[in-house]
């Protein structure tokens, strides 16, 4: 019997678009969605450092792994073409990675729901003689992986820092 594999990303599907210019930042917008509705619950501006290649990259809905790459393409390009405009749809590429792959299923998977095995007791610890402490929204008891949960994580370690 193989041995149980838990991984961070499993049952999550990420994409990245790849774009010739920002255009979304030349309407005024920032490249960040949350959403409940569509295929895209969750996307980011991913333009690099030296501002010479953009684009998004983000999660869409966990019912998107039982689609076609080509189906889930042409989901995203609709809905940011709802969203941003006409402009939506030039994109250069599109890639995106359905975290359930051979991979991962070699072994007994165990998927869990996004932010399932954040707030680890481990995370909470101290490291280093009192030199480490780990405060990002992924450490959080409550709320882990939302801003909420960074609040709660920033406000665990200043009080600790304090003692």
């Amino acid at each position: 019997m193989l041995p149980t594999v838990q991984t961070w990303m499993a049952g999550a599907v990420k994409f990245t678009l790849e774009y010739a210019e920002p255009f979304w930042r030349n309407e005024g917008y920032s490249g960040m969605l949350y959403s409940h509705a569509g295929i895209i619950t969750e996307m980011y501006d991913h333009t690099n450092f030296e501002e010479n290649r953009f684009g998004f990259t983000g999660f869409l809905d966990g019912g998107a792994a039982s689609y076609s790459q080509e189906v889930r393409k042409e989901f995203v390009l609709g809905q940011l073409t709802d969203l941003l405009g006409e402009k939506a749809i030039t994109a250069l590429a599109y890639y995106d990675q359905v975290w359930t792959d051979e991979f991962i299923l070699s072994a007994n998977q165990v998927i869990h729901r996004p932010h399932q095995n954040n707030g680890h007791p481990l995370l909470q610890e101290v490291y280093m003689n009192g030199k480490l402490f780990f405060g990002a929204t992924e450490t959080a008891a409550e709320s882990a992986g939302y801003m909420e949960g960074a609040v709660i994580a920033a406000r665990s370690v200043a009080e600790r820092l304090e003692l």
